[in-house]
């Protein structure tokens, strides 16, 4: 059943857990937490432009991308900007976390970076053509400890990293999934990965 019904001032590019209470949006340039029932929401802050994706981290911290290029580590509880990473060269489209202190981020047609969020430090860039289109919106990354980082290319093809920090960015590319670019990734289980093709209308299970 439905348990609350939430309506914003902005749209919303990206949601994610903050607590077991309340969840994190990403509505327009504004991050702000909503109670699960929907009685009260705080706008904690901003980003310069447009928020494209929030991912949760450990406790009451989130991490946020956007159209200005850079993260920001959030402490929801305090209100405040713990660390901002910059470094991509376009818009940030989606951040996965891939170890207790570590995230994945890519930027529209760009590359992929891997931080360790906790020390604001810059520690891979993977060079890569995620997606063309400049709209954003595409979930076109994912994870699993025991699989590595899949990442979807705008040719309609996966390319899965099992150890994305490994300089020499070896990766296992699977076939295409259609004639455009992969619109979402997800790891169902260890061994199974969802990918979806938007254009193509179309759900793979590999």
């Amino acid at each position: 059943k439905q348990l609350s019904h939430i309506k914003t001032s902005s749209p919303i590019h990206d949601i994610c857990v903050s607590s077991e209470s309340s969840i994190a949006l990403a509505a327009y340039n504004e991050v702000k937490v909503v109670s699960m029932n929907g009685e009260a929401m705080t706008t904690i802050g901003k980003h310069e432009e447009w928020i494209y994706c929030a991912c949760k981290l450990s406790g009451d911290t989130i991490a946020t991308g956007g159209k200005d290029k850079k993260i920001f580590i959030w402490d929801l509880s305090g209100r405040q900007i713990i660390s901002q990473l910059t470094g991509h060269s376009n818009w940030v489209q989606g951040i996965v976390q891939i170890g207790e202190d570590l995230i994945a981020s890519y930027a529209c047609g760009a590359e992929v970076i891997i931080w360790n969020w906790r020390t604001a430090t810059k520690l891979q860039t993977i060079d890569i053509q995620c997606c063309e289109n400049m709209y954003g919106l595409h979930k076109t990354i994912g994870f699993d400890c025991r699989r590595g980082l899949a990442i979807g290319m705008k040719d309609g093809s996966i390319r899965i990293y099992p150890d994305p920090l490994n300089s020499t960015h070896q990766f296992t590319q699977l076939p295409k999934h259609g004639s455009n670019y992969i619109y979402g990734l997800q790891f169902v289980s260890e061994d199974i990965l969802a990918s979806l093709d938007k254009t193509e209308k179309t759900l793979v299970i590999w």
